[in-house]
């Protein structure tokens, strides 16, 4: 896969000098377009198509997108704080960056500024296919447009790889969205008309004059360009310059690690069940929501028969991230899935009739061909970006998950906060245990817990070696913000910076022991033979100490007992 950021960006303080502009600025600046349809013809767009695509803008000027503007470090001050609109970071931001408003479109054939696996949100709106490039979209964020004679919104997120649409009529109006800044783990979206705050998401009003009013959804399907096109022969796709792929946003891929230092800092649900990363799709009937991790449908071949709330579901993934869930109920008739094997759009089969289905839902042949199943209301997004709007809800899989042990970390080579050339941080110190904690300033039970277990290894003395490794985009801004937390809490043990490949390494390794991935906070234990002997993942790191004093007590010779992971 992809690396999450190019070699130019690797090394924390390094990406910091480049990508400062996270912090402060999630939106492109780009101005309206006229929103004609434009038939190409020839290899490249011809002039005529650049004067009629005034959203298109010049490439970001990265010396220039580096100068962030002041953040307000509210994980200093306590959450929440006042109103929604009040808390919301980057406002001023909204006047230089507006959306997209009706963008310029080219047929599938005409598409030369596509390549064939480009990422695209697509939808079907009225019978009418149309896709938005990921590369494109994240430089607006929201887009308003008009597919057939419905007015369309769509959201999107690069950071929290999460894109949603929306009919934007409500009660006899047509509302147009803009960001007006991050709040609540992720971007908002505000309406001209009213004022109103709305998730971008989930598509409902939390604050303003439409408090309370629901957006009807349109389902997106995340897939590669090749693929849609493949499927919707018919498609448009939004245009824009090609030169627009760089600068803003261009490091990102579905599912990358971190957060976004502002948008952590806003984050008033933090779950550690699942890493924050993880990409989820989330279910919702009335009573019930239900997350269901992507790497879970994976393991059973992209098909998952299921039932949430007396709601009998099949959910469907193909692919890299494309994933849909719908009721598997038709004609009074409860329907069974199993994987069907094929190089075709057919992923499934019901067991029922035979007959074989798309991941859109779709009977493409059998006794059902023709037939569309019914969605189920839900979307696909990081878990940190689900948890936040939908607190305790239920995971898929989750009683059956243990972290593993008995492995061995890889060495890693980081460069310590306060500075210096990076150091080789081994997972091993003969003769005693070793105590490696990952967290985040801005993550709300690391900045409860870490003080706390730092004072309780204090016991320990020599018998135990600790360093925490930071895990946070180390924009110069969230460093200065790491060093307050710092020197407020006198952490003395030594402070460790990740970048990207150590990330992945210790990821990778993590994976491939049956281990769900890399949270905050998170702890690993590791013995003097340099063996894993207990995983503490979230609100179990609070155990450290504990588990540190049953391994020193049943320690004897050269064998230690290993305590139970996660206990």
């Amino acid at each position: 896969m992809k690396k999450r950021f190019p070699a130019l960006f690797r090394g924390p303080l390094a990406l910091g000098a480049v990508v400062g502009c996270l912090l402060a600025v999630l939106f492109a600046c780009h101005k309206d377009s006229t929103g004609r349809r434009v038939e190409l013809e020839g290899a490249s767009p011809p002039q005529a198509l650049d004067e009629v695509s005034p959203h298109s803008i010049a490439p970001v000027d990265r010396k220039a997108d580096s100068q962030s503007t002041e953040v307000t470090p509210l994980v200093a001050q306590g959450r929440p704080q006042g109103t929604l609109a009040q808390r919301i970071q980057g406002r001023e931001m909204a006047k230089t960056f507006p959306p997209l408003d009706n963008p310029v479109l080219v047929g599938a054939e005409q598409a030369k500024h596509m390549r064939p696996n480009d990422i695209v949100l697509g939808v079907v709106v009225d019978g009418k296919p149309r896709a938005y490039p990921w590369w494109v979209v994240k430089n607006y964020h929201a887009v308003n447009d008009r597919i057939a004679q419905t007015p369309v919104l769509v959201a999107f997120c690069e950071q929290c790889s999460t894109g949603t649409a929306f009919h934007r009529d409500l009660d006899g109006r047509v509302l147009s969205m803009f960001v007006p800044g991050v709040c609540k783990s992720t971007i908002m979206l505000e309406d001209r008309e009213t004022g109103s705050i709305w998730a971008p998401f989930h598509g409902r009003a939390l604050e303003g004059p439409l408090e309370g009013k629901q957006l009807k959804r349109i389902p997106v399907h995340m897939t590669s360009w090749d693929t849609w096109k493949r499927r919707h022969p018919d498609t448009d796709v939004v245009y824009d310059r090609p030169e627009q792929r760089f600068g803003h946003g261009e490091m990102y891929h579905p599912g990358g690690w971190g957060v976004v230092g502002m948008m952590g800092e806003t984050v008033q649900n933090w779950d550690s069940r699942l890493p924050e990363n993880a990409l989820v799709f989330g279910a919702m009937t009335p009573n019930r929501l239900r997350a269901y991790p992507l790497a879970a449908l994976k393991a059973v071949n992209g098909v998952l028969n299921d039932e949430l709330d007396a709601t009998k579901l099949v959910l469907l993934a193909k692919g890299d991230f494309e994933v849909a869930g719908f009721r598997r109920t038709v004609d009074g008739r409860d329907l069974s899935f199993v994987p069907h094997d094929s190089n075709a759009e057919a992923m499934a089969r019901d067991q029922q009739t035979g007959s074989l289905w798309s991941v859109e839902g779709w009977a493409l042949e059998g006794e059902l061909k023709g037939r569309q199943l019914t969605r189920v209301e839900g979307y696909l997004a990081e878990w940190h970006v689900w948890a936040e709007y939908h607190p305790k809800t239920e995971i898929y899989g989750a009683d059956s998950y243990v972290p593993p042990v008995g492995f061995s970390l890889p060495d890693l080579k980081l460069r310590r906060l306060g500075g210096g050339p990076p150091e080789l941080v081994v997972s091993t110190a003969p003769g005693v245990l070793r105590l490696v904690v990952l967290w985040a300033h801005w993550c709300p039970p690391c900045r409860e817990k870490l003080p706390k277990l730092q004072e309780a290894l204090r016991k320990y003395g020599p018998d135990v070696s600790a360093i925490s490794i930071a895990v946070i985009i180390a924009t110069p801004q969230d460093v200065q913000l790491l060093n307050a937390f710092v020197q407020e809490n006198k952490i003395d043990r030594p402070v460790y910076l990740i970048d990207d490949a150590a990330y992945e390494r210790l990821d990778a390794t993590y994976r491939s022991q049956g281990g769900r991935g890399l949270h905050v906070p998170m702890a690993f234990i590791v013995d003097h033979r340099g063996k894993v002997v207990s995983v503490l993942e979230g609100d179990q790191v609070a155990d450290a100490a504990r588990t540190i004093d049953r391994l020193i007590g049943s320690r004897h010779g050269d064998s230690a007992a290993p305590a139970p992971s996660g206990q």
